[in-house]
């Protein structure tokens, strides 16, 4: 990625800025009234020497127009600030406490973008992009919405912005199509849940409804994608998000595992949020009287917690994009075999995936089936 370049232009009662900056063969722009957060574009010129001749070219029509490049946003200055600039300024700070009081302060998220984007946080990027979706639908946009979520790393106790799922999902199934080593043999996002049926097992759920689950199911009701890698056996990805009325134990009695279920134990606190085989799941485990718990589940026989929380095993199953077993790497314990060898391969195809970077410092140990 080439240095982010600001420019301004100040006349009577015009005050705008210009922000480029390329990424291979993509050029991109930021431009809007100073103080605001602006617009973002993308130009894809399937090429680096184009890339790079239309970043120049856009620099030169901008300085013609009488735009200023503002002081300090060269490649030195960029690499001065970047070595200087602390963790985590005061302002900002003070910003994330203003966002987790409210998460529906839209003018705090844009200046908090503005704020992340000076010191370079992919996540600036990833809330000024999903607030312009929010108001235009753009392809280019919304694939490089969805590009830019995989890449943000969200710490625990930072504010979370509202994600736009559906487009992400849209946009995670456009980019297992395009992709010529793979072949998608299902695609399919329901319709968005009613308001009614979201707020009934929402209350059902209590305390166990995690955080984001209710967004999710605001823009759909289910989830099937499958693919696989003709020419690579060990390569298979699913991702099966079922309806809400997962939280209702008696519509699961279909499932492999139900015949094991005694009331109080294990296996009646588990609700599947990701069938991606038959004898396997993700679900959410649901302790009494605790909040509930991503966990691994398999065939009746095994259920292993995760340190992740709803949210973050969304981030991850958009980064895994739905490779099998991928959550077993959550555990601290990878699957063995075919399935490392599987989730490795594909890594191969997606230079953004990094399986390594998803198994956990921590062992967790199984939980009992046969307690409460």
């Amino acid at each position: 990625m080439t240095e982010k370049r600001m420019f301004e232009f100040s006349e009577g009662t015009s005050n705008k800025f210009w922000e480029v900056w390329r990424e291979g063969h993509q050029v991109f722009t930021r431009y809007g009234k100073i103080g605001a957060s602006g617009q973002m574009t993308v130009k894809d010129e399937g090429d680096e020497a184009k890339a790079a001749r239309l970043h120049e070219k856009l620099i030169g029509e901008k300085t013609r127009k009488g735009y200023v490049e503002k002081t300090g946003t060269g490649p030195i200055a960029t690499a001065q600030k970047a070595k200087a600039a602390p963790a985590l300024s005061g302002d900002l700070a003070a910003l994330e406490q203003k966002l987790l009081a409210n998460r529906d302060d839209t003018k705090t998220w844009l200046v908090y973008a503005d704020a992340l984007q000076a010191q370079g946080d992919v996540r600036g990027e990833v809330i000024a992009l999903g607030e312009q979706i929010r108001s235009k639908s753009d392809a280019k946009l919304e694939a490089l919405y969805a590009q830019k979520c995989r890449a943000a790393r969200w710490p625990a106790g930072s504010p979370f912005p509202k994600m736009h799922y559906k487009v992400r999902f849209q946009q995670l199934i456009a980019e297992l199509k395009a992709n010529k080593e793979l072949q998608v043999k299902e695609a399919k996002i329901d319709k968005p849940t009613r308001p009614a049926e979201l707020e009934k097992w929402k209350k059902v759920a209590g305390a166990h409804w995690p955080e984001g689950m209710d967004e999710l199911y605001s823009e759909l009701s289910g989830v099937n994608i499958e693919w696989t890698a003709p020419n690579l056996s060990e390569v298979n990805g699913r991702i099966s998000i079922p309806s809400i009325d997962l939280w209702d134990h008696d519509a699961l009695e279909d499932e492999l595992w139900f015949d094991f279920t005694e009331e109080g134990t294990a296996l009646h606190l588990i609700r599947p949020i990701d069938r991606f085989v038959p004898e396997a799941y993700t679900v959410l485990y649901l302790p009494p009287g605790k909040p509930s718990v991503v966990a691994y589940h398999y065939c009746g026989e095994e259920l292993v917690p995760t340190a992740l929380s709803y949210r973050e095993w969304l981030e991850q199953l958009f980064r895994s994009r739905g490779i099998l077993y991928w959550v077993q790497h959550a555990t601290g314990k990878p699957g063995n075999g075919w399935v490392t060898e599987g989730i490795n391969e594909f890594a191969k195809m997606f230079p953004d995936f990094n399986p390594r970077s998803m198994i956990s410092k921590k062992k967790f140990k199984e939980i009992p089936l046969d307690e409460e």
